[in-house]
Parts: structure tokens; C-alpha cells; sequence
């Protein structure tokens, strides 16, 4: 039927498929589908409408409406910045930042800075609150405290950018570089840390050797003590012995005599 209608009508049928193209055109330009972990933007000839489209299929004006799809999934920031300690020493370091466009500010993202929120916000916002919150910490806390360190600069982060629609989930310094000099400081006070360490540990020693020797001694003093208390005990038994014996004689030989006479 159709082809003997295209025969019959060449010029109806092309208008006809004009007609049916343009209608498929406009059916696939009435929907879009906005993927996981974005949110839609309704941009209509030019002017960004006030409304975050969820994930899925959604629908809009064919040709004077378009929709972008906005990233609300957590994303990935490393910089690379120099800064200063409280004591002026300074430090380079990596910093890692994962944050998201919040789902219900991507409207708003996206009418300030697009989608160039890297380049136009978060990177000067990094460097500036980076150099701002080690200004606050010496060379040595920044090493010790690290932790403090992460904790302050995630709060001054999520201060600057939650007014952007921006929001910090963690911070993380992925290495931390100091100057020459800081660095051979660090390493002198390390080898004097330990060798006043091993000094400690040989005084301890000798304190414990002289106090077995004193312990040693008063033993061998009391030995000699105890041995010479019991020589001087056994010669004074041995001679009470003695006087008992020669007084037991001296009686058996007055009692002799006596019964003689």
C-alpha cells in the first residue's frame, strides 16, 4: 500500500515524510534523561529556570528549552601550593579535596560559573584558605598536629564555599615538603634527641653497676661480720668448755683425796 500511495503521490508522500521526521525530531527534543548522580538544569533561550530536575526521564519545551545535567556525585580537586608556618618556615605541599555540588544548589552553580566551578572557585578558594590556615601553626605542629591541621582547614573550606553550593567531604595532604634548611634542623635535633638518649641510657647503667657493686660489698662486709662473730663464738665455748673440764677434774680429785684421809 505504502509504496503504490509514494507511486501514485510523490509529492503528497514527501510532505508526509517531512512531516513524520519532523514529528520524530520533535518527540525526541520533548524528553532528556538525566543520569546518576547529576541534577537536571532547564536553560530556556538562555535564562536558567529555578528548578533541579532529579535523576531519570524528564520532558521539556523541544527547541527553546535544553537541560543540563549538572554533577552532584563526589568529585576530586589536587592542588599543589606553597605556603608558611606561623615561624615562617615555608612548605609545599599536595592537597587532595573531595566535595559535591549540592543537589539543591546546582541551579545556582550552574547560572554563577557553569560548569567551570574548578577553575573559577574551588582552586583560588584551596590556595587562599590553604596558606590562611597554616599561617595559624609552626613548622613542628604542622608535622605533630597534622590532624588538627585536616580538621581546621576542612571547616574553613566548607565556610568559603557552602554560600557557592559547594560542599567539603574531606581533606587530605598527600605529602608535605620544607625547605633545605628546616630539613637539616629537624635531623640535628633528631641525632641529639638520640644521643642524649643513649647518654641517659649509659648513666642509668653505670648507676646500676655501682649499686650491685655497693650491694656486693655489703654483702662481703656482713659475711666477714657474721664469720668472725662466729669464730669468736666457738673459741669462747670451746674454752667455757675447757674451764668446765679442768674444774670437773680438780673437784674428782679433791673428793679422791678426801676419802683417802
Amino acid at each position: 500500500f505504502i509504496p503504490d500511495f509514494i507511486e501514485k503521490n510523490p509529492r503528497r508522500a514527501t510532505v508526509y515524510i517531512i512531516v513524520a521526521f519532523i514529528l520524530f525530531i520533535t518527540a525526541i527534543e520533548c524528553v532528556h534523561s538525566v543520569p546518576p548522580g547529576h541534577r537536571g538544569v532547564i536553560v530556556t533561550l538562555g535564562a536558567v529556570k529555578e528548578v533541579n530536575l532529579g535523576e531519570g526521564l524528564q520532558f521539556k519545551l523541544p527547541y527553546v528549552q535544553r537541560i543540563v545535567d549538572m554533577k552532584v556525585m563526589l568529585e576530586k580537586e589536587q592542588v599543589q601550593e606553597s605556603a608558611a608556618s606561623s615561624d615562617l618556615q615555608e612548605i609545599t605541599t599536595t592537597l587532595t579535596v573531595h566535595f559535591n555540588v549540592m543537589p539543591s544548589s546546582a541551579w545556582t552553580v550552574y547560572q554563577t560559573m557553569r560548569q567551570d566551578y574548578h577553575d573559577l572557585l574551588l582552586r583560588p578558594v584551596i590556595q587562599e584558605d590553604l596558606k590562611a590556615t597554616t599561617a595559624k601553626f609552626t613548622a613542628e605542629e604542622l608535622i605533630t598536629t597534622r590532624t588538627a591541621l585536616v580538621q581546621k582547614l576542612t571547616e574553613k573550606l566548607r565556610e568559603s564555599l557552602a554560600p557557592y553550593g559547594i560542599y567539603i567531604q574531606t581533606v587530605n595532604f598527600v605529602d608535605f615538603q620544607f625547605s633545605k634548611a628546616f630539613r637539616d634542623a629537624i635531623e640535628a635535633k633528631v641525632t641529639a634527641e638520640q644521643d642524649a638518649l643513649k647518654a641517659k641510657n649509659i648513666l642509668v647503667r653505670i648507676e646500676y653497676e655501682a649499686r650491685q657493686k655497693i650491694i656486693q660489698a655489703d654483702a662481703e662486709k656482713n659475711a666477714t661480720i657474721i664469720t668472725a662473730e662466729a669464730d669468736a663464738r666457738r673459741v669462747e665455748i670451746a674454752a667455757l668448755a675447757e674451764a668446765f673440764k679442768v674444774t670437773t677434774e680438780a673437784n674428782a680429785t679433791a673428793d679422791a683425796i678426801q676419802m683417802i684421809t
